[in-house]
Formats: structure tokens, sequence, C-alpha cells
């Protein structure tokens, strides 16, 4: 049995076994974390593993986390899409499996996908085991890839690609719809995993490699193209449960889609084509050798990466020119994966490129970073590579061809991320356990992104790695979520206009001279709205509203945490607000001395009621969940009561069981009239765009199922 199992699927289990092996770090001696460092703080700790500790967490509380109140002073998980909440790997491997061990799981996991899905497709193509093999092994161990390790969700989404080149090129084989079925399923998930620039740039190559097919082979009928069609809309229907609330959030959100910006933010340069023969030819940000990131002229080093090995370049170039001299019987499809390389290639060149003009319509206008489309590029190049080793008859030259291969890649890449010991790695750093014997809310960092290039730009984490352990004790938002420490900030991905508009009020008013900050009044008024009970900073704070309390041990840098003196709330009841309704009359509101943000509030909108000043109140919470809470309130006369909490579509109050209005406060919380006496009050996370697009995703996946049962194998004639 065993025998027969390695006979059937050897490519599969040497592709596993080569993926694994550079991998090892992760699991031998001891489990590991890549915690490579980008700008700024490492995505890595910040982004990927921070937001997959709090996934893992909720899951094994049997709670789906659509809502996070740890971060950002309340923030839509779900709607961000990154944590990928529904990626069916994630939902069963977290929920059984110990954190660090699921995260590295799904990680390797994710290149396995690539690996064996570029394997399925190449052979759907024709070409031979080996050959195809080869291209499973180059292609999940390129640049792209490897580079890209600190973005869980951007690999997950990306190993699926290959898949769904595969089911389309099984349906023009086959003209079978259980492909074009299957197809929507893999589409579906691709969106689930959290990356939508990648799926929407996977579709678009899709749709080139079927017009390349159009011009270069026999042309297909309407009828196929229009089955392709719903099969994608299909697909987008199963994803509506992340597509819709994601787009929501988009529309509340502060991104900006001016083309101009999108080009020129991360540009990606021609110089940077070098990168494609050695990707350290122009240096490395391990040891702080590569150029600084400068918007309009320098990318960033893991956004610039295509990289497969000198070998598949070479192969590459040799093949599409033996295509264009000579009539080889599969010329065609040298051309249409030459052609597709080509034209994204240029699509990554941005503003040096043509093509620029492309990313000023939807939806290339709603991302930035277009050298996102070297992993077509990098897709293409391996199964150019595969077409030429295919051409080989001596079975020993073509094993010489994947060892080198293999060397050449495991030499030049797998030691660039660094590893931390996971149970290291989890525990909690000096400040945040000096947090946790305190009564804290939320914490604020200041400092940490300045201090952290200090070092990252200009020396980079080869020889520093002790800064970047000591660097966790900022807490930095989203990382303070695995040391169970609360932030005011989150994560940059994606924030409401809203959240923006405050934090820009907050940064402003903060500047550090002679390694002192400086807090203007409106910036403590916002900090006192998110509640924030503590400043964590390598600075120093001189101002009589802050307190140090409390220095860290460090080797290199010391950590300090300043305590805020003002009596802060979660919830608090007032009948004194101020209307405001733009920026310059909410930054009036707060630059006057007429507005406490602890006793009243700046509303956008009147709630036309008379209400009594009341200073005689009392909150009991009985209930306090991330989507849900449950307040007994009593007030002497008819008030205001305000959650310090972000102010988001979907929350719903209701009052004895009544649903009342919320209205905006300071900027960014929650506010509601209450009457004078004893009331229940209940905030609840009930999103109708939520429960409307999961109704939606499961009909349309019932569908889908249901298709492939009754009619998967009729075949679309032509």
């Amino acid at each position: 049995m065993l025998k027969k199992i390695i006979i059937k699927f050897w490519p599969g289990i040497i592709i596993s076994i080569v993926i694994f092996a550079f991998f090892y770090r992760l699991f031998i001696p001891h489990l590991s974390f890549y915690t490579t460092p980008d700008y700024g703080r490492s995505d890595a700790i910040s982004l990927s593993l921070a937001n997959k500790f709090y996934y893992s967490q909720q899951l094994k509380e049997n709670n789906i986390p659509i809502w996070n109140p740890d971060i950002g002073t309340g923030y839509p998980t779900l709607a961000e899409g990154q944590t990928a909440v529904f990626f069916i790997p994630n939902l069963i491997i977290f929920r059984v499996l110990p954190f660090a061990l699921a995260y590295n799981l799904t990680l390797v996991l994710s290149l396995l996908l690539a690996g064996w899905g570029i394997y399925l497709f190449t052979r759907s193509l024709g070409i031979s085991k080996s050959a195809s093999m080869f291209a499973g092994i180059i292609f999940p161990l390129g640049g792209f890839f490897i580079f890209h390790v600190q973005h869980h969700n951007l690999i997950q989404t990306a190993s699926l690609t290959p898949w769904l080149f595969w089911q389309i090129e099984e349906f023009l084989k086959s003209k079978k719809l259980k492909n074009l079925l299957i197809f929507s399923l893999i589409l579906s998930q691709q969106f689930m995993a959290g990356f939508p620039q990648i799926t929407f740039y996977s579709l678009i190559a899709v749709c080139l490699c079927l017009g390349l097919k159009h011009i270069f082979e026999a042309a297909k009928p309407f009828k196929v193209y229009f089955f392709i069609t719903v099969a994608i809309i299909l697909g987008i229907l199963i994803a509506a449960v992340q597509i819709i609330p994601s787009y929501e959030f988009l529309q509340n959100s502060s991104k900006n889609s001016d083309p101009k910006q999108i080009l020129e933010q991360f540009p990606y340069v021609t110089k940077n084509l070098l990168l494609f023969l050695d990707p350290f030819i122009l240096g490395s940000p391990k040891n702080g050798t590569y150029p600084t990131w400068t918007p309009g002229k320098w990318g960033i080093f893991w956004e610039s990466q295509g990289y497969v090995g000198i070998l598949p370049l070479i192969f590459t170039i040799a093949i599409t020119f033996a295509a264009i001299i000579k009539k080889l019987k599969i010329r065609s499809k040298i051309f249409i994966f030459a052609c597709l390389l080509f034209i994204t290639i240029m699509l990554s060149l941005g503003k040096e490129s043509p093509m620029h003009v492309l990313y000023s319509i939807p939806p290339l206008s709603y991302f930035r970073v277009p050298s996102r489309f070297l992993l077509i590029s990098q897709f293409s190049l391996a199964i150019l590579a595969a077409y030429f080793v295919n051409k080989i008859k001596s079975k020993l030259i073509v094993i010489a061809i994947i060892i080198l291969s293999v060397i050449n890649l495991y030499t030049i890449t797998a030691g660039y991320n660094p590893t931390e010991k996971a149970s290291d790695f989890l525990k909690d750093p000096q400040t945040a356990a000096f947090l946790k014997t305190q009564e804290v809310e939320n914490v604020i960092p200041i400092g940490s992104m300045s201090d952290w290039n200090n070092i990252f730009l200009k020396h980079g984490w080869e020889n520093n790695s002790d800064y970047f352990t000591e660097a966790r004790n900022y807490l930095d938002q989203n990382s303070n979520l695995i040391y169970g420490v609360k932030n005011a900030f989150a994560y940059e991905s994606m924030q409401t206009k809203r959240y923006s508009t405050k934090n820009s009020i907050l940064l402003s008013g903060t500047t550090i001279k002679n390694n002192t900050i400086l807090i203007s009044d409106p910036a403590k008024k916002v900090i006192n709205s998110d509640n924030a009970s503590h400043i964590i900073t390598t600075k120093d704070i001189n101002d009589p509203d802050f307190e140090k309390i409390f220095e860290s041990q460090e080797k290199d840098i010391t950590y300090k945490i300043f305590k805020n003196k003002n009596k802060l709330q979660k919830y608090f009841i007032t009948g004194n607000y101020f209307m405001a309704k733009n920026i310059p009359q909410i930054v009036a509101a707060l630059n006057s001395d007429t507005i406490d943000t602890q006793k009243g509030v700046i509303l956008e909108e009147d709630p036309d009621q008379i209400l009594g000043n009341t200073e005689s109140y009392q909150i009991s919470e009985l209930i306090a969940k991330p989507t849900y809470q449950k307040l007994q309130v009593s007030s002497t006369e008819p008030s205001l009561l305000v959650e310090n909490e972000s102010y988001y579509p979907g929350w719903n109050a209701k009052i004895d069981g009544n649903k009342t209005k919320i209205f905006a406060a300071n900027i960014n919380s929650r506010a509601i009239v209450i009457p004078e006496g004893v009331h229940i009050v209940e905030f609840s996370y009930e999103s109708k765009i939520i429960t409307y697009s999961a109704a939606l995703s499961v009909f349309a996946l019932l569908i889908t199922l249901v298709a492939i049962i009754k009619i998967g194998n009729y075949k679309v004639t032509t």
C-alpha cells in the first residue's frame, strides 16, 4: 500500500520534503517564529502573529472573532480581513492545535499548497512529472514567498493562485462544469484568506491567460467565457461574508484611492529588475545596506522580489527565444506565459510603465503596491522554466538541475528571516508583566517607530537581535494582543476615518524635543477619550498629568511607563455637549476650555432633547464581551451615556429592551440619550451587513455543492 502511494505521489512527496527542509528552523530543535523586522515595526509580530493569536484564543473559546475591543478602542476584525477568519485551514488548525504549532503549520501548509498547485497545473499543461515537480519546488521557494513570510495572510492567499489556473485549464480540456464549480470554491477561499489584492491580481492574470489563449491558440466560443464568468461571480457570492463587510469598512475608511499615491507610495523601478538575478544585488535589509524606502523614488525590499534562481531565469530566456526562432509544438503555450510574464512585470513597474493609467480604474485603484503582480511574474517564470526542463531527456540532468536549484535558493534566501523560540517570544516583556500588576485601561506607545527605524535602517537586524527583542516592551499595535494588554492604537492596515481623524489630532499634538515628549491640551483630551491610562515610551514626559511609575531593566534601551493621572472612565454620564459638524469645529472644541472629554462630549448631531447636567449617577457593567455589553445605569436627570469605544456601523443600543439611537461622540466614541431613573442598557454588535452577507454565502455555497453533485459531470458543448 505504502509503495503504491509513493509511486503515485512521489513528486508531491518530494515537494513536501524540500519545503519542510527549507523551514525546519520553525520546528527543530524547538518551535520558533519568524520575527522579521519591517519599517517601523515587525509585520510578523504586530500583524500576523498578533492577529492570529487573538483569533486562536477566540476560536478556542468557541467565538468567531468579528470585533476586537482590545485594539484601537474597538476594531472590526472580520471586516478588516487580514485575520482570515473564515479560511478553512485556519478555522480547523487554530481551533484544534496549540497556537505556536498552528501558526507554523498554516504557514508551511500555504507553501505546500503553492507547490502542489503549480505542480497540478503544469501537469495539466502536459509537462512531465519531473519538470512539474521542478516548478513545484522553485515557485513556493522563490523570492515573493520567502521574503513575505512575515505576511501570513498574503502567503495564504497567494498559495491558491495556481489552483485557480489549474481548474480553468481542466475545464478547457474536459468542458465539465465540476471544474468551474471547484474553481468557485477555491476562489471563495482565496478571498477568505484575507488579502483581496492578491485575489484580484490572480483573477486578472487568469483573464489575461484566457485572452492570450484566444490569441495564440484556437479561439474559444462565447459559451466557454460565459460559464467562466458565472463561476467567478459564484465564487464572489460564496465569499460575500468576507467581501461585503470589507467593502463597508473600505467605505468608512481613510484609505486613499488616488492613483498617484498608489503608484508612488511603494514604487517598483526599472533598476529593481536586477533582483531577478540576485535578490541582494542592491543590498539587504538584514544588515541595513538596502536603499531606504523613499515614496516616489524607491520601494521596499520584500515588495520587489520575484527571484526563482539563476537556472530558471536562464531556462526561461532560452525557451522563449527557442519558441521565437523555432516552430516548437508548444510555441503557443510559451508565448502565452512569456506574454503573461512581460505584462505582469510592466504592471509591477507602475508609474514607469505605460500601463500606469490602469491604476485609476477599480479594482486596481483600491490597492497600493502594484509590484505584487510579481507573484504572477514568478509563477510565469516557474512554468516557462518547467517547459525547458521538460525538453531535457536525461533524467540525471533533470535531477542535477533540481538539486542545483534547491541549493541555489537555499543558500541565497533560507537564512534571511530571523527566528525566535516560540516559548521565549510568548513570554511577557517587562512592561507587560508590570502593567498586569496595575489597573490598566488602554496603553499608548509613543516614539516606537522612530526608535525602531534608527536601528533598522542603519544596521538591520543581523547583529542587533537584542534590540528588536527588547522593542516588544513598547506593546506596539497590535502586538499588545499577545501579551494581554489593551492598546488605544490599531495596526495601520485599514482605519476608519474617525479613528484616523482622532489619531491625527493626537499625533500632531505630541512632539519630541530633547528626548522629552510634549503633549498639547487637545492631544490630552484625545488620550482621555481613548481611555488611555498609560503611555509607554523611551522618552521623558515632564507634565503634571503624567507620572512615571516604571522603568525597564533592558540591556540597550530603557522603556518607561507613565500613568495618566486624570480620572478615566470607560462609561460616563453627562448632559454637557458641544455641537461640531466638521473637523475644524471639532479641533476648535478640543482646544477650548469648555469641553473635558471625560465630563462632556462633542456631538455631530443634535439629540434635540433637554438634558440635565447630572453629576450624580451610577454605572454597573453587568456583562462585558467583545460584541456585547450590558449595563445598569442610574441618573437623576435625562442625560447622555457615553461609551469610550469606537463608533462603527453595526453597533446597536437598547434601553430596557427598546432600541435607541447611537450618536457619534468625541469623534470616535458612542453616546445614547438615557431618561432619568434606573435602566438596563445594552450595546451589541449586530451588523445586518454581516448577517445578510453570511446568508448569501451559505446560499451560494449550498447551490455550488448541490451543483457539483447533480450536474458536475455535465459538459459545456461547444
